[in-house]
């Protein structure tokens, strides 16, 4: 500080050290703020949009855990394909979504949660099953269920080939993974599922599991 007659004024260094204290005091204001959110946290209504496959196969087990830590927080489960699933937060009709993999608006954080494996599922008594390991090449007029538009299986499987530059014959489109292990199991065609919901009927011999090579 510095004394100019009767005024008094502030050194360049005390308003350096001022502006520093004014941040200081913002920055601790903001963490009472986020610790007064964080006690919130006890309580309320968590919206999840998820995908059917999610929902089926790995959200009991998540959401089993997060009730234990928040039992007070009420979950609201909605089940689609991966486009509704993102769809509802950007609608804001879902606080979170878990989705499979799909081109992300880009007003949205995402972040990789799990991997899951991707498998050429076909009938017991397709000639390719019986080969056991096959080229992608292979499929080339093969018949093709895909899933319905706004899956990330669709999204995926349609990248593969585009890829490899295989085209199959894409002879349905169903929204429903029990539908498609039906159509596939009487040899209407070949599907692209996550292993997780095949497990069962691939170990019962029900479903055939074909190994894609490089």
């Amino acid at each position: 500080i510095e004394r100019a007659g009767k005024n008094i004024k502030f050194t360049d260094a005390v308003e350096v050290l001022f502006s520093f204290a004014k941040r200081i005091f913002e920055i601790s204001q903001e963490a009472e703020m986020v610790i007064a959110d964080y006690r919130k946290l006890g309580e309320g209504i968590l919206k999840i949009h998820t995908t059917r496959v999610l929902a089926k196969c790995y959200l009991h087990e998540i959401l089993n855990g997060f009730r234990k830590s928040h039992p007070k927080i009420k979950i609201v489960l909605k089940a689609g394909n991966s486009q509704e699933a993102v769809g509802g937060v950007l609608n804001f009709e879902s606080d979170i979504a878990i989705a499979g993999r799909i081109p992300y608006d880009k007003k949205l954080f995402a972040v990789p949660f799990f991997t899951d494996q991707v498998v050429l599922v076909s009938s017991i008594h397709n000639d390719l099953y019986k080969r056991k390991r096959i080229n992608l090449k292979a499929l080339t007029g093969k018949p093709i269920i895909i899933r319905e538009d706004g899956s990330g299986l669709r999204n995926f499987t349609l990248e593969l080939f585009k890829k490899k530059g295989v085209s199959p014959e894409f002879i349905m489109e169903l929204g429903n993974d029990d539908a498609i292990k039906k159509a596939v199991e009487h040899g209407i065609g070949l599907s692209f599922m996550t292993y997780s919901m095949v497990r069962e009927e691939a170990e019962r011999g029900i479903l055939g599991v074909i190994e894609i090579s490089n």
